[in-house]
Protein backbone atom coordinates (compact mmCIF):
# COMPACT_ATOMS: atom_id res chain seq x y z
CA UNK A 1 0.00 0.00 0.00
CA UNK A 2 1.24 3.45 -0.91
CA UNK A 3 2.04 5.61 2.13
CA UNK A 4 3.68 8.85 1.02
CA UNK A 5 5.84 10.53 -1.60
CA UNK A 6 7.73 13.78 -1.69
CA UNK A 7 10.07 15.62 -4.00
CA UNK A 8 13.49 15.71 -2.34
CA UNK A 9 15.29 17.93 -4.85
CA UNK A 10 15.52 18.41 -8.60
CA UNK A 11 13.91 15.36 -10.19
CA UNK A 12 14.44 13.07 -7.19
CA UNK A 13 11.31 11.75 -5.53
CA UNK A 14 11.20 9.72 -2.34
CA UNK A 15 8.36 7.26 -1.77
CA UNK A 16 7.44 5.16 1.23
CA UNK A 17 5.51 2.01 0.47
CA UNK A 18 4.18 -0.69 2.77
CA UNK A 19 4.89 -4.10 1.27
CA UNK A 20 2.54 -6.98 2.00
CA UNK A 21 4.28 -9.82 3.88
CA UNK A 22 3.30 -12.25 1.13
CA UNK A 23 5.32 -10.30 -1.50
CA UNK A 24 8.98 -11.23 -1.92
CA UNK A 25 11.64 -8.58 -2.47
CA UNK A 26 12.04 -9.86 -6.05
CA UNK A 27 8.30 -9.57 -6.69
CA UNK A 28 8.32 -6.01 -5.34
CA UNK A 29 11.32 -5.14 -7.54
CA UNK A 30 9.50 -6.54 -10.59
CA UNK A 31 6.38 -4.51 -9.72
CA UNK A 32 8.42 -1.30 -9.47
CA UNK A 33 10.14 -2.02 -12.79
CA UNK A 34 6.72 -2.53 -14.40
CA UNK A 35 5.33 0.68 -12.86
CA UNK A 36 8.39 2.61 -14.08
CA UNK A 37 7.91 1.25 -17.61
CA UNK A 38 4.22 2.24 -17.63
CA UNK A 39 5.10 5.74 -16.36
CA UNK A 40 7.88 6.19 -18.93
CA UNK A 41 5.53 5.08 -21.72
CA UNK A 42 2.80 7.48 -20.56
CA UNK A 43 5.29 10.36 -20.60
CA UNK A 44 6.54 9.37 -24.06
CA UNK A 45 2.96 9.16 -25.34
CA UNK A 46 2.14 12.63 -24.08
CA UNK A 47 5.50 14.27 -24.84
CA UNK A 48 6.88 12.23 -27.73
CA UNK A 49 10.18 14.16 -27.89
CA UNK A 50 10.87 13.68 -24.18
CA UNK A 51 13.87 11.56 -23.28
CA UNK A 52 12.78 10.17 -19.91
CA UNK A 53 14.34 7.31 -18.03
CA UNK A 54 13.33 6.51 -14.47
CA UNK A 55 16.10 5.24 -12.19
CA UNK A 56 14.94 3.73 -8.93
CA UNK A 57 16.86 2.66 -5.87
CA UNK A 58 15.07 0.56 -3.29
CA UNK A 59 15.92 -0.10 0.32
CA UNK A 60 13.57 -2.47 2.08
CA UNK A 61 13.31 -2.06 5.84
CA UNK A 62 12.59 -5.34 7.59
CA UNK A 63 9.76 -4.96 10.10
CA UNK A 64 12.13 -6.06 12.91
CA UNK A 65 14.90 -3.71 11.81
CA UNK A 66 15.65 -0.53 13.73
CA UNK A 67 17.14 2.00 11.33
CA UNK A 68 17.34 5.76 11.06
CA UNK A 69 15.22 7.14 8.26
CA UNK A 70 18.26 9.07 7.01
CA UNK A 71 20.20 5.80 6.65
CA UNK A 72 17.35 4.11 4.78
CA UNK A 73 17.09 7.05 2.37
CA UNK A 74 20.88 7.11 1.90
CA UNK A 75 20.90 3.36 1.13
CA UNK A 76 18.07 3.77 -1.40
CA UNK A 77 19.95 6.67 -2.98
CA UNK A 78 23.09 4.52 -3.26
CA UNK A 79 21.04 1.90 -5.13
CA UNK A 80 19.53 4.66 -7.33
CA UNK A 81 22.99 5.87 -8.32
CA UNK A 82 23.90 2.32 -9.35
CA UNK A 83 20.60 2.05 -11.23
CA UNK A 84 21.43 5.17 -13.25
CA UNK A 85 24.48 3.33 -14.62
CA UNK A 86 22.36 0.46 -15.96
CA UNK A 87 21.27 0.51 -19.61
CA UNK A 88 17.81 -1.02 -19.00
CA UNK A 89 15.43 -1.75 -16.12
CA UNK A 90 16.94 1.05 -14.08
CA UNK A 91 15.77 -0.30 -10.75
CA UNK A 92 18.10 -1.78 -8.15
CA UNK A 93 17.54 -3.19 -4.70
CA UNK A 94 20.14 -2.15 -2.08
CA UNK A 95 22.07 -5.20 -0.94
CA UNK A 96 24.90 -6.22 1.39
CA UNK A 97 27.52 -5.79 -1.38
CA UNK A 98 26.58 -2.12 -1.61
CA UNK A 99 26.89 -1.83 2.17
CA UNK A 100 30.38 -3.37 1.97
CA UNK A 101 31.41 -0.80 -0.65
CA UNK A 102 29.94 2.06 1.42
CA UNK A 103 31.80 0.86 4.52
CA UNK A 104 35.07 0.49 2.60
CA UNK A 105 34.69 3.97 1.07
CA UNK A 106 33.89 5.54 4.42
CA UNK A 107 37.02 3.93 5.91
CA UNK A 108 39.24 5.10 3.03
CA UNK A 109 37.87 8.64 3.30
CA UNK A 110 38.31 8.65 7.08
CA UNK A 111 41.91 7.43 6.74
CA UNK A 112 42.86 10.02 4.09
CA UNK A 113 44.27 12.81 6.29
CA UNK A 114 46.21 10.49 8.59
CA UNK A 115 47.65 8.78 5.49
CA UNK A 116 48.87 12.18 4.25
CA UNK A 117 50.40 12.96 7.67
CA UNK A 118 52.03 9.53 7.92
CA UNK A 119 53.52 9.64 4.41
CA UNK A 120 51.52 6.65 3.19
CA UNK A 121 50.96 8.13 -0.27
CA UNK A 122 53.93 7.43 -2.51
CA UNK A 123 54.45 9.19 -5.85
CA UNK A 124 56.21 7.45 -8.73
CA UNK A 125 57.24 9.33 -11.83
CA UNK A 126 56.84 7.60 -15.19
CA UNK A 127 58.99 9.35 -17.80
CA UNK A 128 57.51 10.62 -21.06
CA UNK A 129 59.85 9.96 -23.95
CA UNK A 130 59.95 12.08 -27.10
CA UNK A 131 59.56 9.60 -29.95
CA UNK A 132 61.88 11.31 -32.42
CA UNK A 133 64.81 11.89 -30.09
CA UNK A 134 64.12 9.36 -27.29
CA UNK A 135 64.84 12.16 -24.81
CA UNK A 136 62.85 12.50 -21.64
CA UNK A 137 60.45 15.39 -22.16
CA UNK A 138 58.34 15.11 -19.03
CA UNK A 139 56.87 12.72 -16.53
CA UNK A 140 53.52 11.45 -15.36
CA UNK A 141 52.97 11.29 -11.60
CA UNK A 142 51.50 7.98 -10.44
CA UNK A 143 50.33 7.63 -6.85
CA UNK A 144 50.06 4.57 -4.65
CA UNK A 145 48.81 4.25 -1.09
CA UNK A 146 51.22 2.14 0.96
CA UNK A 147 49.79 1.15 4.34
CA UNK A 148 52.07 0.85 7.40
CA UNK A 149 51.78 -2.96 7.23
CA UNK A 150 53.29 -2.87 3.71
CA UNK A 151 50.05 -3.60 1.85
CA UNK A 152 49.10 -1.38 -1.07
CA UNK A 153 45.82 0.28 -1.94
CA UNK A 154 45.82 0.78 -5.68
CA UNK A 155 44.52 3.91 -7.43
CA UNK A 156 41.39 2.26 -8.83
CA UNK A 157 40.33 1.67 -5.21
CA UNK A 158 40.66 5.29 -4.06
CA UNK A 159 40.95 7.74 -7.00
CA UNK A 160 37.28 7.46 -8.16
CA UNK A 161 36.13 7.80 -4.55
CA UNK A 162 38.29 10.87 -3.97
CA UNK A 163 37.09 12.37 -7.26
CA UNK A 164 33.49 11.95 -6.10
CA UNK A 165 33.96 13.30 -2.57
CA UNK A 166 36.39 16.15 -3.36
CA UNK A 167 39.45 14.72 -1.61
CA UNK A 168 41.17 14.49 -5.00
CA UNK A 169 41.99 18.20 -4.72
CA UNK A 170 43.86 17.60 -1.45
CA UNK A 171 45.65 14.64 -3.02
CA UNK A 172 46.63 16.79 -6.02
CA UNK A 173 48.13 19.38 -3.67
CA UNK A 174 50.07 16.61 -1.94
CA UNK A 175 51.49 15.41 -5.26
CA UNK A 176 52.46 18.99 -6.26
Amino acid sequence: AFIAATRVYSDNILSAVLIDDSMSNEDFLAAVIEKNAVTEEAIHDKFFNAQVSISTGIYIIDKDEEIFLETAVSNANTARKDAKLQPKNNCILFDSNMMDVLTKNMKLSADFYSAIENGEFVVYYQPKIESGTTKICGAEALIRWKKPDGSMIFPNDFIPLFESNGLIIELDYFVY
